[in-house]
């Protein structure tokens, strides 16, 4: 359905009650699993007023997938919040208090996406693929753990972007104080490759600003694993400025020679 000027305010997504408490929300079996916790598609030929998703918390989730899919829109196998069309959006918003969660600050592992049957893939907190105006603002991606096998790895990135309009994703909070916050891969001993980032951009935004967000506590397992603070391949104008990056680690071991093959590499920016 084309749409906008959707408001999205307040929601908690997971758990077993009131407030995502209790036990975890869980989906189980050996399919290609894939669940996204708010998915807004805007259509900027319907009206120009933004959407606004701000205050909600996406936390207490335990899912298995076999997905192996590895890109934003393949969809993967878990999206917190995924914003897409061509309508403007605000995720989050100028204050502090308009922010999303997706995870949690105190708990590690408070989503779970445990990765099986030889799949492997990747996941994103919040994640773009709108080609408006995107403002990622004052929101918390923290507590996200990937599981993995002798043959599965699966990435994480926090937050996601291949818009192609204006993105700005300002002020974020990415890991935070809690030790493995962001944590790829725990118990794999793949050979394969997975990469991790706090800020992955892969599009070709007219506009990107990344600034002022605090990146922290990324870890990967990954036998061979590239993890990023922040990563970009693209965009016209992009303004990178003000970022705190700290914590990065790996502890993979990886074999063989050449760009990627020896793991960890560590990337602030």
């Amino acid at each position: 359905n084309a749409g906008n000027n959707f408001t999205i305010t307040g929601n908690y997504i997971g758990g077993s009650t009131p407030s995502a408490g209790g036990s975890a929300f869980t989906i189980g079996g050996s399919v290609a699993n894939k669940y996204v916790g708010i998915y807004v598609s805007n259509d900027s030929t319907v009206t120009t007023t933004a959407s606004t998703i701000q205050s909600n918390t996406i936390a207490n989730l335990n899912i298995k997938s076999n997905s192996s899919a590895a890109t934003l829109t393949g969809p993967p196998a878990f999206h917190g919040i995924w914003v897409a069309g061509s309508g403007d959006v605000n995720v989050g918003g100028n204050s502090a208090s308009n922010g999303n969660t997706v995870g949690s600050t105190t708990t590690a592992g408070s989503i779970t996406v445990a990765f099986a049957q030889n799949s492997g893939g990747m996941i994103g907190g919040i994640s773009c693929s709108n080609s408006g105006t995107v403002l990622i603002k004052n929101n918390t991606v923290s507590g996200i753990t990937t599981t993995g096998t002798a043959a599965v790895n699966g990435g994480i990135n926090a937050i996601w972007s291949i818009g192609s309009g204006t993105v700005t994703i300002s002020n974020n909070t990415i890991g935070g104080t809690l030790a493995n916050s962001i944590y790829a891969n725990a118990g794999s001993t793949a050979t394969t490759s997975a990469n991790t980032a706090g800020i992955f951009n892969a599009g070709t935004p007219t506009s990107l600003t990344i600034s002022g967000n605090t990146i922290s506590n990324i870890t990967s397992a990954a036998a061979s694993a590239t993890i990023n603070g922040i990563s970009t391949s693209g965009g016209t104008t992009v303004n990178i400025s003000a970022n705190t990056v700290n914590a990065l680690s790996g502890s993979g071991s990886g074999s063989g020679s050449g760009p990627g093959a020896k793991s960890p590499i560590l990337n602030g920016i």
